[in-house]
C-alpha cells in the first residue's frame, strides 16, 4: 500500500505519513444500510423539528414561569423584618407549646 504514494507525497505538514490496510468493518448496523437518503433525511427533519418545539415549549414554560414570580413579587414584595428578626432572635423550639387544634 505504501508503494503506491511518492516519496515527494510521504509528507504532510513535515510529518511523515503511515498507511496502513484498514481492518474490516465489524460495527455495521445492517438494517440501517436498507435506508434511503431520502428516509434518512427525513428522519434527520423529523428530530430537528421535534427538538425546535421541545426547545420553544420549554422557552415559553419558562417564559410564563418567570411572569408569575414577577407578579408574585409585585403582589407581595419582601418586607424588612429586621425589627422582626431581632424580637425573636433566641427563641427555639423548646420556647413554645404545641397543641392539638379542636376537630
Amino acid at each position: 500500500m505504501q508503494a503506491l504514494v511518492s516519496d515527494d507525497h510521504k509528507n504532510l505538514l513535515g510529518s511523515k505519513l503511515v498507511l496502513d490496510k484498514a481492518e474490516e468493518p465489524g460495527n455495521i448496523i445492517w438494517e440501517n444500510l436498507d435506508s434511503t437518503v431520502r428516509e434518512r433525511r427525513c428522519r434527520m427533519w423529523g428530530v430537528f423539528f421535534l427538538m425546535f418545539l421541545f426547545i420553544t415549549g420549554m422557552f415559553i414554560g419558562f417564559s410564563f414561569l418567570k411572569q408569575l414570580s414577577v407578579n408574585f413579587l409585585k403582589k407581595y414584595p419582601p418586607q424588612k423584618c429586621a425589627e422582626t428578626n431581632a424580637m425573636y432572635d433566641g427563641i427555639g423550639d423548646k420556647d413554645f407549646t404545641y397543641t392539638a387544634m379542636p376537630a
